[in-house]
C-alpha cells in the first residue's frame, strides 16, 4: 500500500485492505517531518479521545506499528511491514497540532 503524507494530510492508495500482511511504503511529500502510526480502534473520529492538540494514543485503541518523526523527514520513503486484523484502522501524524489539523485518515481491513 502507497502512502503519501503532506502537510496535515495523508492519502492513502487504498481505502481497504486483506486481512494479513500489509506493507505501508510511506513517502513524506511535506516540507516538515511527520510520523505515520497505524492503530487499531472501534472508535469514529468524533469520538477519539484527545489530549491537548494531540490524539491520546493509549486510550484511542491498540497501536499496531509506527513510523517515528526521525525516520519521516521531508523526501524520505519509509515502509512500514504489519500483521492486520478484520478491523477498523487509524492511520495518524501525532506530532505536536497535526492530528487536530487533519493529519488522519482511516483503513477497513476485511
Amino acid at each position: 500500500m502507497q502512502v503519501t503524507a503532506t502537510e496535515m494530510k495523508f492519502q492513502l492508495s487504498q481505502s481497504t485492505v486483506p486481512a494479513g500482511p500489509v506493507e505501508f511504503e510511506t513517502t513524506n511529500k511535506g516540507k516538515i517531518p511527520h510520523e505515520m502510526v497505524v492503530i487499531k480502534t472501534d472508535l469514529p473520529l468524533d469520538k477519539l479521545p484527545l489530549e491537548g492538540d494531540k490524539l491520546d494514543e493509549d486510550k484511542a485503541g491498540k497501536e499496531i506499528g509506527e513510523i517515528e518523526e526521525d525516520d519521516l523527514k521531508s523526501g524520505v520513503t519509509k515502509t512500514l511491514k504489519v500483521n492486520l486484523t478484520p478491523g477498523k484502522y487509524l492511520i495518524v501524524c501525532n506530532l505536536p497540532g497535526h492530528f487536530k489539523a487533519g493529519m488522519r485518515t482511516f483503513l477497513t481491513v476485511q
